[in-house]
């Protein structure tokens, strides 16, 4: 999988935790389904090289332009 790839599928993640907040009511209530899609995240960040197209690593704001994994 491409830093691109893994960028777009944390995104998905991100829309799908997203989508469950906006409809828990402000519950404040553990959903199973919100640590899935963490972990996930923590999975595709680990899987994330932090390399950009010229093989050097890429930062914003000291967090990695493709994963967002803070990489001070």
């Amino acid at each position: 999988m491409t830093n691109e790839e893994i960028r777009e599928a944390i995104h998905a993640q991100q829309m799908k935790i997203q989508e469950i907040l906006a409809t828990s009511n402000n519950t404040f209530e553990l959903n199973p389904d919100i640590l899935k899609h963490k972990k996930n995240i923590d999975a595709l960040r680990a899987e994330c090289t932090h390399l950009n197209t010229n093989h050097e690593m890429q930062t914003f704001n000291g967090r990695c332009i493709y994963c967002g994994k803070h990489m001070g």
